[in-house]
């Protein structure tokens, strides 16, 4: 087929689908609502040995949109803010790099590392739910999450470790 008329088709398609959700959305209804909470957050994974990761507390908030489709079926979604972070700490021997005009030194030496950190999502949640009762409801869905900033602020404090050790120097 030539693609000029595919395009056409595809256009028709489209807006014959836009056609029938908008008049089946004219016979639900819709809801709106507001949500906002207090979250807790850390990161998971493998830690090495002086390693912790600690919850850090946040806040999410936004407006949410409910579509009721038969009495007890329909979709929900909205755009919340929210906040999630960590309060990472490492206290071991650790390597430290110090470069100068001409050369680089690897250091051996006790590392103290203190972090806060603090990332900032826009979530769009969007999901299903059904009443099986007047008071027992299923949901289910996914969330999409965008980065929107991601901070971070601490101290460091580096002490060299006193050994017959020959740091590794490159030019």
């Amino acid at each position: 087929m030539n693609h000029r008329i595919i395009k056409h088709l595809r256009a028709v398609i489209i807006m014959l689908l836009l056609g029938t959700t908008c008049l089946q959305l004219q016979a639900q209804e819709l809801g709106f609502g507001f949500r906002a909470g207090w979250s807790f957050a850390s990161f998971r994974g493998p830690l090495l040995t002086g390693e912790t990761n600690n919850f850090q507390s946040g806040i999410h908030i936004g407006p949410t949109l409910a579509l009721k489709m038969t009495d007890n079926f329909g979709f929900q979604s909205g755009f919340i803010y929210s906040q999630a972070g960590n309060d990472y700490n490492f206290q071991n021997l650790g390597y430290m790099v110090f470069i100068n005009d001409d050369s680089r030194k690897i250091v051996l030496g006790n590392v103290d590392k203190k972090l806060l950190i603090d990332n900032t999502y826009i979530d769009v949640p969007l999901g299903a739910y059904f009443y099986l009762t007047d008071h027992i409801q299923l949901f289910g869905g996914f969330n999409l999450g965008f980065l929107v900033s991601s901070t971070a602020k601490g101290t460091l404090d580096f002490e060299f470790v006193d050994q017959q050790l020959d740091p590794y120097q490159t030019k």
